[in-house]
């Protein structure tokens, strides 16, 4: 047997848990993604910062459409924080800009209190944000001088897991923090108000997002690439950024080379947790979840009015909400919302994918060399032909 050339571009729909390694933006870390799965359509559900690391929560294909609804969970943080200095842009890849007296640890645990609930929060000046329809980063950076308006935001849990006081070699001192918040929190804005509550400054040496929603970063393809998350790394981490901050914002192209390639090994593990949107994984992501009727793929697909005689009415219920609609055969067919009155309408509509077949050598067939999926139905749930 000889395995079929392989197509260029893949739309297949899926979701796949990354975690993205420091010294990298959240979008050259596409690019990994994007060669292991073939594909060119992906995006990712909230930015990290080039410093930071953690997890990605990538959508490919049809399933960009649900990139804000992912990006509204909540996300889990474990940041380490440097009090005593204060950079430009609040982490370690600006310039010091502010010099201050270490804090104890029992300072920090009661000034955390009172960052826990709804905090009003100015954001950074280095940051995504647009004002007049640029980035606030890219203003200042630029001489100009900007003024962002305090919002607020929400902190679940803001934990102190960590502490280490200042030495003879280091007036500073630190802590590892754990941060549960809403979307548009900035732990870099967090750590600057806590330490001026304080009365003096601090910045961020490293930052991790271990959690976003249901999605944990232990699942995630590559996260064997990551260190242990501690004080200690956090430092050496602010220490390389120190040193390499004037090439922080160079284009990825000039960071590394254009011909770079994976190893076999790391496109395998992305390839191995990739993601088809399931109903389980649809729940977890907060919809309900309905199954459309065979005799009514077509008109569903023709865009026709939509009514409860089209789908599993006992899922469905009477709820008011997006919800996720499958084919009979278990592929995601798209989302529709229903109102308060009942009343169906069409989000996003998914066709339903081709069946091709998949050849396989030998060598392969016997070392049961298949994609996770195929492994988790069990290789008797497909007719083999030989």
């Amino acid at each position: 047997m000889s395995r079929m050339p392989e197509k260029t571009k893949n739309k297949v729909s899926g979701v796949m848990l990354y975690a993205k390694t420091p010294g990298i933006t959240s979008f050259s870390s596409l690019w990994s993604i994007k060669h292991a799965l073939k594909t060119e359509k992906v995006g990712h559900t909230g930015t990290l910062d080039s410093f930071a690391e953690g997890l990605l929560v990538v959508l490919s294909g049809n399933l960009t459409h649900l990139v804000p609804h992912i990006t509204s969970f909540t996300k889990t943080y474990q940041a380490v924080v440097c009090f005593g200095k204060e950079t430009d842009t609040l982490d370690p890849t600006g310039d010091v800009v502010k010099t201050g007296a270490a804090v104890s640890k029992e300072q920090i645990e009661v000034a955390l209190k009172k960052f826990t609930g709804a905090v009003l929060q100015v954001p950074p000046v280095y940051s995504a944000l647009h004002v007049d329809g640029k980035r606030a980063s890219d203003l200042v950076r630029g001489g100009n001088e900007i003024h962002l308006e305090s919002r607020q935001v929400f902190v679940y849990k803001n934990e102190l897991l960590d502490f280490k006081e200042p030495s003879e070699n280091d007036a500073c001192s630190y802590a590892l923090l754990e941060i549960v918040c809403s979307k548009g929190t900035y732990i870099r804005a967090l750590a600057r108000d806590i330490a001026y509550s304080l009365g003096t400054c601090a910045h961020l040496c490293a930052l991790r997002r271990t959690k976003v929603g249901p999605f944990e970063l232990k699942d995630a393809a590559c996260f064997g690439e990551l260190k242990e998350f501690s004080i200690e790394n956090g430092i050496q981490n602010a220490l390389y950024f120190q040193k390499e901050k004037e090439k922080i914002h160079l284009p990825f192209e000039q960071k590394i080379k254009k011909s770079r390639e994976d190893s076999a090994e790391k496109i395998q593990d992305i390839r191995n947790h990739f993601l088809l949107f399931s109903q389980k994984l649809a729940s977890l992501c907060g919809f309900s979840c309905d199954i459309l009727k065979p005799e009514f793929e077509k008109s569903y697909l023709n865009g026709r009015p939509l009514s409860q005689k089209m789908f599993d009415i006992a899922i469905c219920g009477n709820i008011e909400d997006e919800i996720a609609v499958f084919y009979s055969s278990g592929a995601f067919a798209g989302i529709i919302c229903k109102n308060k009155d009942a009343k169906l309408s069409y989000g996003f509509v998914v066709p339903p994918e081709k069946k091709e077949f998949k050849v396989f050598s030998w060598n392969e067939f016997c070392s049961l060399n298949f994609p996770v999926e195929w492994k988790s139905k069990g290789l008797r749930s497909y007719n083999w032909k030989f």
